[in-house]
């Protein structure tokens, strides 16, 4: 059984999705909901309209996973 005490927490990958395009970042390790929606409203300001969908993932993602544009 694999113990969640003695692994190092990820750091959190988001892609945020839009109409328009996507982007892909990394949140500072201890990021809190707030800073994730301040960074996504940022980036809103050069698309139009909200996010579609925001994804977030604890895992680094494969290579081949990214949403391609």
């Amino acid at each position: 059984m694999k113990s969640f005490h003695a692994s190092r927490p990820q750091v959190p990958y988001v892609t945020t999705l839009f109409v328009d395009g996507a982007h892909s970042f990394l949140l500072s390790e201890g990021a809190t909901l707030a800073e994730l929606a301040s960074h996504v409203n940022d980036l809103g300001a050069s698309h139009e309209g909200a996010p579609i969908a925001i994804h977030v993932e604890f895992d680094p993602p494969a290579p081949n996973a990214l949403p391609q544009r």
